[in-house]
């Protein structure tokens, strides 16, 4: 049978993704964890069971649940994914690829290793359930995966003329140095020998020219170098940067920060294996082809003696490069997940201080932090041994070339100057050879680098560029219609089945229900965050899936629970984006919204500075300027969610008469709020409940129908 692949998980919710991809392997079609990840809704919580199944049906495998026990556990189709219960209560998933009589043989991805485990142990750690797998009618093997080797070539590609420069006086340098052996050879053996004093200052002006050839070469080499590492550097980095905002926002629902933040680190790696160590490998193998070729010429017994060592540093070298791979896949994820244990304290750090949980967060990030550098140790451990080696060889091979070589000497078959000039040559080759072996930390550093890097780039865009999608502008508006919406989170419980109401062009509709039934749900869905299970969403009589979302989002304004503000001016958060802000605009907006009340009052006016996150705004001061920036943007239909919740009764007022302001000029606006007095003059007010409308009409209305939202009122008003 054919054995499956051995795919680590990258953390504990992962082991699903890496199960399933494990399993698409082995039907010769190559997805990364990460792309997994997205098709089987994976978030904090894991995989479940049903998104495994969705994944799999994605990429055209069909998959059905069961459940099993020792007897007919033989008759299961394999590889198939088993569902376990740990000792410790994690649930996890192996992909089971082979049953013996007594063992049980798996992949566990928490190890990226296939393992062998007795029948009944197995069985004490089985829920039972397993998942069998089957080619779909039509399946065809795809792989979605370009090869580092073919990825590195389309990065290094636009600059081929500038590397190829590059590697020439790369070239001519290492050319010029060899210069220095022969310089030795002919002084000892014809300048001293022959006591020629213009010989030796022909010669040794001729070598203080080449040094000057040489150093200018080498400047040359290096700015070129700067150039390029310049130009990737701004490719790589940005270019990730660019393609995280394309992503769809599940996302960023089920990615850490320091995750997303870690692969920035891995496009620097990238950069410097490309740009310094690439070219300095090719100069290294270059130079030992060089060397070699002298020293066949100078003597070719000694040289024979330095090729009997090859083998030795080849065997080194696929040792170093086995077990980097390793330990370097193994720090990349330890470091990734230290960087969110500081992201998550850092950003929380007045919630810490509040809560008095300073050792709790520092413990949690020691724990972090000695595991990275426990997982460091090991690996140097190896490396110090590779070195060390590498070095006793290079000094053993040294005596042994001398003293065979001063042998051959006073046996009159070599010159003392030849054998000086063969010992120079020894340093010439076995600087580079240490080099080509300690070269495989930073080859396995740089492709795992690669592999996380890409396999995050190489997941799907929101909208693939290349469709044609409408702009929505203000002809095409009317109506918003939720018609049949069934929608859930991934592949969990649903929050809206068959969701259905209508929210009329230049009117005010409120939309109530208890805490998560899903009101803020709503927003999200209106602006094609989220794929729907089943149903549409109308503007008019258009499915918002055609809209380009740029256009449908600069359509739609929103005012969230928690207003997000960047570290500038207040003018800058009003107007983000905006290149040119239009300052009386800004401060019409202002009084609109009351915000001229407390921004008049700071040192610097509308230029005043709010600091990282506005940490310098109460919250009440951080809704109005969220208010004003979404009127800023002109919108035509407003969605306010729970917009007012930390203002005063004067300043809510104030949001309350703009709003009928608004309407009166034609903008649609949406509420969602618990302050159920906003929504006493709304021309239509949904009551959620169950994941549907349970009732719809005015105020007045629903409270004389003496119903569900007559009972919400009463338990709710204030």
């Amino acid at each position: 049978m054919k054995k499956v692949k051995a795919i680590r998980q990258r953390d504990i919710t992962d082991c699903g993704a890496a199960c399933i991809a494990s399993i698409l392997d082995y039907y010769d079609t190559f997805v990364t964890v990460s792309q997994i990840r997205q098709y089987a809704g994976t978030d904090q919580q894991g995989t479940s069971l049903l998104g495994l199944k969705e994944a799999a049906e994605a990429f055209g495998l069909s998959a059905r649940a069961v459940r099993a026990n020792k007897d007919n556990l033989s008759l299961v189709q394999l590889p198939a994914i088993a569902h376990l219960v740990l000792n410790s209560g994690l649930q996890h998933y192996v992909v089971v690829y082979r049953i013996r009589k007594l063992v049980v043989e798996y992949m566990d991805p928490a190890t990226g290793k296939t393992e062998s485990e007795g029948l009944d142990l197995f069985l004490s750690k089985w829920s039972g359930v397993i998942v069998m797998f089957a080619p779909q009618p039509g399946f065809t093997p795809k792989n979605r995966k370009l090869s580092v080797s073919s990825r590195f070539m389309e990065l290094v590609k636009p600059h081929y003329p500038d590397m190829l420069q590059a590697l020439l006086g790369a070239i001519v340098y290492t050319l010029l140095g060899f210069a220095t052996s022969i310089y030795i050879q002919k002084l000892i053996d014809d300048v001293i020998g022959n006591s020629s004093l213009e010989l030796l200052h022909m010669m040794s002006s001729i070598m203080i020219i080449l040094i000057i050839i040489q150093v200018v070469i080498g400047l040359c080499r290096s700015l070129i170098g700067l150039k390029i590492g310049q130009a990737l550097d701004a490719r790589l980095v940005t270019g990730y940067y660019k393609h995280l905002f394309r992503l769809p926002v599940r996302f960023f629902d089920t990615m850490r920060v320091g995750e997303i933040l870690s692969r920035v680190g891995d496009a620097i790696k990238i950069r410097i294996f490309i740009n310094e160590l690439a070219l300095s490998l090719m100069v290294s193998v270059l130079i030992v082809l060089f060397t070699v070729v002298l020293m066949f010429l100078y003597y070719w017994k000694l040289a024979l003696i330095v090729m009997a060592v090859l083998p030795v540093y080849l065997l080194l070298y696929q040792i170093a490069a086995k077990t980097n791979r390793k330990w370097q896949r193994s720090i990349m994820e330890r470091s990734a997940e230290l960087e969110s244990c500081f992201v998550e304290g850092l950003h929380n750090a007045s919630t810490v201080k509040r809560l008095n949980l300073g050792e709790y967060v520092v413990e949690r990030t020691e724990d972090s932090f000695f595991s990275l550098i426990n997982t460091g140790y090991k690996s140097g451990l190896y490396n110090l041994f590779i070195g060390t080696s590498s070095e006793f060889i290079n000094r053993l091979l040294i005596i042994v070339v001398l003293w065979i070589g001063a042998w051959f000497v006073m046996k009159q078959e070599l010159s003392a100057g030849e054998l000086l000039s063969f010992y120079s040559l020894i340093g010439y080759f076995t600087g580079p050879v240490a080099s080509l072996i300690g070269s495989g930390k930073m080859i396995q550093d740089a492709t795992i680098a690669a592999e996380r890097l890409f396999e995050v780039i190489d997941l799907d865009a929101e909208q693939i560029s290349g469709v044609p999608l409408l702009e929505l502008n203000s002809p095409m508006g009317g109506d918003i219609v939720f018609s049949n919406v069934c929608f859930s989170y991934g592949p969990r419980s649903m929050i809206f089945t068959n969701l259905e109401f209508r929210i009329r062009k230049s009117s005010i509709t409120a939309v109530v229900g208890e805490s998560g039934c899903g009101k803020s749900t709503i927003i999200s869905l209106l602006l094609n965050l989220y794929p729907l299970k089943e149903g549409k969403i109308f503007i008019g009589d258009f499915d918002i899936t055609y809209f380009n979302n740029n256009s449908l989002r600069n359509y739609v304004g929103v005012v969230p629970q928690q207003i997000d503000l960047f570290n500038g001016t207040i003018i800058e958060n009003i107007a983000i984006g905006d290149p040119a802000p239009d300052l009386e605009r800004i401060i019409q907006l202002c009084r609109s919204t009351g915000a001229d009340q407390f921004i008049e009052k700071m040192a610097d006016g509308y230029y005043s500075k709010i600091g990282e996150k506005g940490t310098n705004l109460s919250g009440g001061q951080k809704q109005r300027i969220g208010i004003t920036r979404a009127l800023y943007r002109n919108p035509e239909i407003l969605i306010l969610d729970e917009s007012t919740a930390n203002l005063d009764a004067i300043s809510e007022n104030c949001i309350n008469q703009l709003i009928l302001d608004l309407k009166k000029a034609g903008t649609t606006i949406i509420l969602i709020t618990h302050r159920l007095r906003n929504i006493i003059n709304a021309d239509t007010i949904h009551l959620i409940e169950n994941g549907m409308v349970r009732e719809s009409g005015s105020h007045q209305e629903l409270l004389e129908m003496g119903s569900a939202y007559y009972n919400y009122w009463s338990k709710n008003s204030e």
